[in-house]
């Protein structure tokens, strides 16, 4: 027998000192640990340094990747614990007799690269474990083992050590490599996810390229990510040769399945992932998880595919002629996301604000899919009208824009609820010009069809345009609005005209007519329920209140106004009311509870961008000023 070394590394070890302190905690409190990652993570060399940090000894190290058949596992581990073989003596017998002795009992056993001999492994540590009642077993792998009591510690990329570990192994291969661009080293990194394998493969070019003909060359990562020569293991020879490793590891319908998942960009829901896989997909997202081919953060429920991860499946999804099926049920689901939540968007509910943002990104995708290929134009006709209310609560309206435009352009013959949403979102961006022109052309296509719905929607972004130059003459535009929407049954257009024509009366200092709007829509409000049109509500009573003297009772309003809007994340009420709240303040001579209010709000403004909003701060400071 004899003793046994963990391997020595060569290189400086970068970061990880969460990961360090939380294996040290593990592993002090329990005897199975594992630690999980994709390939490329660097699981091995964490387990190695955490070994050197706290000057371990370890009862084995023992490499697996290399084995290939289960049956040879025993046999291997026992070698890897300096132990020779002994005829007629089981080598579980051999390696239990070992870790009985006193002196082994505290030692660490380390098997690295489990994931392909899983249940082999699994096995092995069940029974060592269960008749070696003091040892302890570190496990590297890119899937856990499985078994009861086993504590798992997840191993990512490296976020912002990335680029210190990019620039020491560039350094080693060109020492000339001084007043690096910090720029292109974080790119280089986050092209690589972070990922230490993928992060000193592209550090290994700045032998013969520049930092910017490397970050040039990651587009094409998987083709770029590999080593000149053939020393290290086949699976880390390559980025795309370490991928491939873990997707050998799953059956195929797990593989269809990520293959599938490939055409959504940044974290999703499983909702989405079942729409775009087309069934169920919980047991193919579990083993993909369990694989480490797809993370799954359970603070935030969603689920996250690396940029390298996604890239490598996008290749085999078109080479098996499933991408155009795929992208179809992505578009499908989408549309039936935004009809599904539109009622609940135009009464402002949170949780269908918060539900889209959820999946954002796929709905992106969805309507990029659109456009790119020219299927399903109608359908993302349908998302863009549907969330047109998503942009402008979240105060995204210049991006909502784009998609209109761009959906608008790419039809013949735009339907007039898209055109609708055009406006709305241009006039909130503060393109009035543009909103207008929409505006009449939707108020026209809607009257050819007999749309009263979005006749009547079209007309109040006509009134409020109108409102910029002529507040007056907007108030029949308005008036014949709020009319439609009665007839049309439309709560939203109905209150929203209704506070538009009370927003015109203010402008023109009649605040008595005003308030007589507000109260007319008032109940159509409360049936309604819609926190972001009661926050405007507050907001012009306030400014009515400011109007007269009343200073006490803006005050009040205006402080309900902005609790409102800020708790639902809505800019543009909450600048309404800033303006009366600090006219009101000042006026009563509490200048300094004024400043305070400003200061309390200005992070708010500066997360939740709106029109008019940054316009009503200076304003508000202004009056602060004077």
């Amino acid at each position: 027998m004899r003793r046994v070394e963990p391997p020595t590394p060569v290189s400086l070890f970068v970061g990880r000192r969460r990961e360090l302190a939380a294996l040290s905690s593990l592993v002090g409190a329990h005897r199975l640990v594992t630690l999980v990652g994709p390939g490329g993570a660097g699981k091995t060399r964490l387990a190695v340094h955490w070994l050197a940090t706290e000057d371990r000894e370890v009862a084995g190290f023992v490499d697996l990747g290399p084995l290939p058949d289960p049956a040879l596992l025993a046999v291997t581990v026992a070698r890897g614990c300096g132990l020779r073989d002994e005829p007629g003596l089981d080598p579980v017998e051999q390696l239990c007799q070992r870790f009985a002795r006193s002196s082994m009992a505290q030692l660490p056993l380390v098997l690295d690269t489990c994931e392909h001999l899983r249940g082999a492994v699994a096995a092995l540590a069940d029974q060592l474990l269960g008749r070696c009642p003091g040892l302890h077993v570190l496990t590297t792998s890119r899937v856990a083992l499985g078994l009861p009591g086993e504590a798992v510690l997840p191993v990512g990329g490296l976020g912002p050590d990335a680029v210190t570990l990019f620039l020491d192994r560039a350094q080693l291969v060109q020492p000339g490599l001084v007043g690096a661009d910090a720029d292109c080293a974080r790119g280089i990194c986050a092209l690589a996810d972070g990922l230490p394998l993928g992060v000193e493969l592209a550090a290994a070019h700045a032998r013969a390229l520049s930092l910017p003909d490397i970050l040039a060359s990651m587009s094409d990562r998987l083709g770029f990510l590999r080593r000149a020569s053939a020393v290290a293991a086949p699976r880390h020879a390559s980025l795309a040769a370490s991928i491939e490793w873990s997707y050998e590891l799953v059956d195929e319908p797990a593989r269809r399945v990520l293959r599938a998942l490939s055409v959504l960009p940044g974290p999703f829901t499983l909702d989405a992932a079942r729409g775009v896989v087309g069934g169920s997909a919980t047991a193919a997202l579990e083993a993909l998880v369990d694989h480490s081919l797809i993370q799954f953060d359970a603070a935030d429920e969603r689920y996250l595919m690396l940029d390298t991860i996604r890239e490598f499946a996008d290749r085999p999804l078109r080479a098996a002629g499933e991408a155009e099926t795929t992208e179809g049920r992505l578009l499908d689901w989408a549309a039936g996301l935004a009809e599904a939540v539109r009622p609940c968007l135009d009464r402002g509910d949170v949780a269908a604000l918060r539900r889209i943002e959820r999946d954002a990104d796929g709905v992106r995708a969805a309507l990029e899919v659109a456009l790119r290929t020219g299927r399903g134009l109608d359908s993302a006709a349908r998302i863009v009208t549907a969330l047109a209310f998503f942009w402008s609560l979240r105060g995204h309206c210049a991006e909502g824009r784009v998609w209109a435009d761009r959906v608008i352009a790419a039809l013949d013959q735009p339907p007039c609820g898209l055109r609708w949403a055009a406006a709305f979102l241009a006039g909130y961006a503060g393109d009035l010009a543009a909103s207008a022109q929409q505006a009449r052309l939707a108020a026209e296509a809607a009257q050819r069809v007999g749309d009263q719905r979005i006749r009547g929607r079209a007309l109040i972004v006509v009134g409020m345009n109108d409102m910029v130059t002529d507040p007056a003459a907007a108030a029949p535009v308005l008036t014949e609005a709020a009319d439609l929407a009665r007839r049309a049954g439309d709560l939203w257009a109905r209150v929203e005209a209704l506070q538009m024509l009370a927003y015109a009366d203010l402008i023109r200092g009649d605040h008595r007519r005003s308030v007589r709007h507000l109260d007319a829509a008032v109940p159509t409000l409360d049936e309604l329920g819609h926190p972001q049109l009661r926050a405007w509500d507050l907001a012009m009573r306030a400014d009515a209140g400011a109007l007269v003297g009343r200073f006490d009772d803006a005050v009040a309003l205006g402080r309900r106004a902005i609790a409102l809007a800020t708790a639902v994340g809505e800019p543009v009420s909450a600048a309404s009311a800033l303006r009366p709240l600090a006219t009101a303040l000042c006026q009563l001579g509490r200048v300094e509870e004024c400043a305070a209010e400003l200061a309390e709000l200005a992070p708010f403004f500066a997360e939740h961008p709106g029109l008019g909003s940054h316009a009503m701060a200076g304003i508000g400071a202004a009056t602060v000023a004077v």
